[in-house]
């Protein structure tokens, strides 16, 4: 396995073959991008989060 370790490192040094799942906040951000006038209950309903993690990303402005 060495050898596939070396050239996947080679080939992507940065690591962008890994997957990395996106983040909560995240996905709160894209939820409320492609539904603009949606609710909170909505994006929890649609997002299987919690709605502590959905109040908490709610309105936090881009940094």
């Amino acid at each position: 396995m060495k050898i596939m370790s070396s050239t996947r490192d080679i080939l992507y040094p940065d690591g962008e073959w890994r997957y990395v799942p996106p983040t909560a906040e995240q996905t709160v951000r894209e939820w409320q991008e492609s539904h603009p006038a949606g609710k909170k209950a909505d994006c929890i309903r649609e997002t299987g989060l919690s709605k502590p993690t959905v109040y908490k990303w709610w309105n936090v402005e881009n940094a």
